[in-house]
């Protein structure tokens, strides 16, 4: 800015905009995504040269690193009193809120009752925003990667002190129980449903996020003390050197054709360019389980098959015949005869049982597989069959659901019935 009044239109610009500048630097690594919400300030800060875009066919602009250290810089002692201390306070005055709450209930107080059941639900809220707030700061922390600080040692001890908060953020998740607050809900459901299942579930997220900061902040710092000593052994060359011209002013430095200098004297050092998936971005992590899982299945279903194919003893030819006269010959896993095989007395079992189980079926044959590609094959099996040939029974999935709220389940069993048919009025 060459003039006072454009410094003044800059700043009340920036005031003008300030949640959406404050949402991009605090929660989007600086960068502002486009929108109708957003389209105003990102022209007003691309005015005033606070921002700029990487090319006119992004959906996003970048907050100039003036800004944006500028804003981390004003909100730093904010978010520290957060990290620190504020999460242990809000948990004691929940505990408080919690004992009053139970005391006017037992004396069948009802003004009293409802005032702290109130304040109960707010100190809950108040928590798991706080806590958000803390885990949120440790991303940035690990994503932006200090990036706003150039010198290698303060870099260094701004990460000790993010790792120092993490560790006291994670002791403090791992002294908050389930049993704890079980105890504190007692038979009240409605401080069940809010501290068993609302609150517990916050806290076994933000607690893996917390954990998966403190792995990130160690990696990094490690990196940053190998880097910090490589440079000071650069600098004691370069040190040395600068003795040796200074005590020697002719001296004229050659290195034999044969021979490199070290690489602390090479001008440039070519830079390698690569591209890979952020394995510990745990935002990733349940499309990285599924990826994995069908990977381990993939190779341990090819091993199993090759198993098969050496052994020859277990395979099953079926002659295959086309339009012509040629006659081919094709193997059939174990466990898709067995499949077909229970189908073909799954009727006759049904006269004798009302259920019958899939697992039960598998151990009293002694397929030669795992349970679970024997119950994806009776599933991919049943669905393959034709329509007329499935209308005289129903399956059912047995699942149990997996610990710690993730609303996912595991197939246990696959359960199969006569169909009902439902009779005419």
């Amino acid at each position: 800015m060459s003039r006072p009044d454009d410094a003044k239109k800059a700043i009340q610009s920036i005031h003008r905009h300030l949640d959406v500048i404050l949402d991009a630097c605090l929660q989007q690594q600086g960068k502002l995504y486009l929108s109708e919400e957003t389209e105003k300030a990102a022209n007003a800060l691309l005015a005033h040269r606070l921002a700029f875009h990487l090319n006119d066919e992004e959906e996003e602009v970048i907050v100039t690193s003036a800004l944006a250290d500028f804003i981390h810089f004003i909100t730093q002692s904010h978010r520290r009193r957060v990290a620190s201390g504020e999460v242990g306070d809000k948990w004691r005055e929940l505990d408080q809120a919690v004992s009053q709450y139970n005391i006017a209930k037992g004396k069948h107080s009802a003004t009293e009752e409802e005032k702290y059941h109130r304040l109960v639900r707010e100190v809950v809220y108040q928590l798991i925003d706080t806590m958000r707030q803390v885990a949120t700061r440790f991303s940035e922390y690990v994503y932006n990667d200090f990036r706003s600080i150039s010198d290698i040692e303060i870099k260094i001890k701004e990460n000790e002190f993010a790792l120092s908060e993490a560790e006291k953020m994670n002791t403090l998740f791992e002294s908050i129980s389930y049993d704890q607050l079980a105890e504190m809900a007692g038979a009240d459901p409605y401080l069940v449903n809010l501290l068993n299942k609302q609150l517990a579930r916050e806290i076994d997220i933000l607690s893996r996020e917390v954990l998966d900061a403190i792995h990130q902040l160690k990696r990094s710092l490690t990196q940053l003390v190998k880097k910090s000593a490589e440079y000071q052994r650069q600098n004691r060359l370069i040190n040395a050197f600068i003795s040796h011209y200074e005590d020697n002013p002719d001296f004229t430095p050659s290195f034999p054709v044969e021979d490199r200098p070290v690489d602390a004297l090479m001008g440039v050092e070519p830079i390698a360019m690569e591209g890979h998936p952020d394995l510990q971005d745990p935002r990733q992590e349940e499309k990285l389980i599924e990826l994995a899982t069908r990977a381990v299945l993939k190779v341990q279903s090819e091993k199993e098959g090759q198993e098969r194919e050496d052994s020859g003893s277990k395979c099953v030819k079926v002659d295959v015949q086309d339009h012509g006269t040629l006659h081919t010959s094709s193997q059939e896993e174990p466990e898709q005869a067995s499949a077909r095989e229970f189908f073909a007395y799954l009727s006759l079992a049904l006269e004798a049982k009302e259920e019958v189980s899939g697992r039960w079926f598998y151990e009293f044959l002694d397929i030669d597989t795992t349970m679970e590609i024997w119950l994806l094959t009776l599933m991919n099996q049943f669905y393959e069959m034709d329509k007329d040939e499935t209308e005289a029974f129903l399956m059912r999935y047995v699942t149990e659901p997996v610990t710690g709220y993730s609303g996912n389940h595991l197939l246990r069993d696959l359960a199969f019935r006569k169909r009902v048919e439902a009779k005419a009025a």
